[in-house]
């Protein structure tokens, strides 16, 4: 990263594989969020879907997208963190939705001496 570049306080690390009609709805989660200091890196894991025409649809210069052949999970997190330039991490799953205070939440939480954030869940069906 440029030594004079923006850094976003939190870049949120979401991968996904060939379900290109939950990554949608991930996205658009993020893209909502009421705390606006982001970065997105979404790692399409070798989809053969959808999933690459709608991430090159993408307008959003906060959200950036890795591709890469099929890796899994592991190589997937790992190649979003590689690129990721947020003072924090987060990771999203493809199959999630989050709250629009989810961020605001998180970052609300974070002082000098803390190393990690975390959150519960809520299941909904």
């Amino acid at each position: 990263m440029a030594k004079d570049a923006i850094r976003p306080k939190v870049s949120v690390i979401l991968n996904t594989y060939n379900r290109v009609g939950e990554l949608e709805d991930a996205v658009g989660s993020v893209v909502t969020q009421s705390f606006s200091d982001w970065q997105l890196v979404v790692v399409d894991d070798g989809s053969t879907d959808g999933t690459s025409a709608y991430l090159g649809s993408l307008g959003d210069p906060r959200i950036v997208v890795v591709r890469h052949e099929n890796m899994g999970l592991t190589a997937s997190r790992n190649a979003g963190a590689e690129v990721a330039s947020g003072e924090w991490l987060t990771f999203l799953d493809d199959d999630d939705t989050v709250s629009d205070r989810w961020l605001a939440t998180l970052t609300g939480a974070v002082r000098p001496d803390v190393g990690i954030v975390f959150c519960g869940h809520e299941r909904v069906r």
